[in-house]
């Protein structure tokens, strides 16, 4: 009987404390209540299964998390975090990798004696975009931490593509819906032989492969729509014809363009985030886009999610229905 009431007391005594440690958080929506939320009093160094559980929640309902006052947090403890969500994943370009860590990665438009970004930039970053998604196994979560900002802040744009999805005409909504689309990782990152862009001959064939995605996807946990498809990495919708002909190459362009111009409507869609010191931001890939939208200096280390399964909608391109398509990109005519 003693050990019965001890195993209960205990119980009783993890749940009271865990419900004084949730009770400590705060959670302030900053956009809206469903697109970016400030998170104070929260500790992503020592981090429990119902800490998890709440985060992940507050994840899938607001897209984007500013967790603040993060400066005790190490490399370590974010790995450990992040792997909280699934496995992390490895660039291809080793040359960013955070010494000791192949899966965790420095961002920085900050260069080196020998006049090479001692992390990952490039007109890539610049342009809004979703983590990986030139990949065929991209990225479901983002998480970065801050290390060294300008005196100006500097700061990080984010689009809600799920709004943006569901501000467009139900028969457009149909129609993209419908598409296919390329996406590639050299699609804005010039290749030079000087080794200025950091990447190894064998990084280079690698980064040369190009991924098939759905311009709209599903997401696997929301069961919302999503504009997946991003100025930065997909440069062409698949066609359905070998042969298409000059109208249908100049609608396919035309359609891709007028996508990302709905998107992109940043009055409409977008957040500005401007960093505080120790700041850690959390973003979900199947969600938002992201971009840098200035070039002050930074550094920030950053761990990247693989997703669960590769992005999917309404389309796939698979043994069930390759045929219905085409072989070709209007890019490739």
């Amino acid at each position: 009987m003693g050990v019965v009431l001890l195993v209960i007391c205990v119980a009783l005594c993890q749940l009271l404390l865990t419900a004084a440690v949730q009770a400590e958080v705060v959670v302030n929506p900053i956009v809206n209540d469903h697109f970016v939320a400030e998170i104070l009093n929260f500790d992503l160094e020592h981090v429990t299964p119902e800490d998890f559980a709440f985060l992940e929640q507050q994840l899938l309902q607001f897209k984007v998390l500013a967790i603040r006052n993060q400066g005790h947090l190490t490399v370590e403890g974010q790995r450990r975090f992040s792997k909280l969500f699934g496995d992390l994943h490895v660039h291809l370009e080793s040359a960013s990798h955070f010494e000791g860590y192949e899966d965790v990665n420095l961002v920085s438009n900050i260069k080196n004696a020998e006049g090479k970004y001692i992390g990952l930039y490039g007109k890539h970053v610049e342009e809004f975009h979703s983590d990986l998604s030139w990949a065929p196994m991209p990225c479901k979560v983002t998480i970065l931490k801050s290390e060294i900002r300008p005196e100006l802040c500097g700061a990080t744009d984010y689009l809600d593509t799920v709004s943006a999805f569901y501000a467009l005409p139900a028969d457009k909504q149909a129609h993209y819906r419908a598409l296919l689309g390329k996406y590639c990782y050299l699609n804005h990152k010039n290749v030079s032989s000087t080794g200025m862009d950091n990447l190894r001959p064998e990084e280079i064939e690698k980064a040369r492969e190009c991924a098939i995605h759905p311009l709209i996807t599903k997401h696997p946990r929301t069961g919302q729509y999503n504009v997946y498809a991003n100025p930065s990495h997909t440069n062409s919708i698949l066609l359905h014809a070998n042969h298409p002909t000059d109208e249908e190459v100049a609608a396919a362009r035309a359609d891709l363009q007028a996508l990302f111009a709905h998107t992109g409507q940043f009055d409409r869609f977008g957040y500005r985030h401007e960093w505080k010191d120790h700041d850690v931001v959390i973003w979900d890939n199947r969600a938002v886009h992201h971009r840098c939208p200035d070039d002050m200096p930074r550094k920030l280390v950053r761990t990247t999610v693989n997703n669960d399964e590769v992005p999917k909608g309404d389309v796939a391109y698979d043994d069930h229905n390759r045929s219905s398509f085409g072989s070709r990109f209007y890019d490739e005519l």
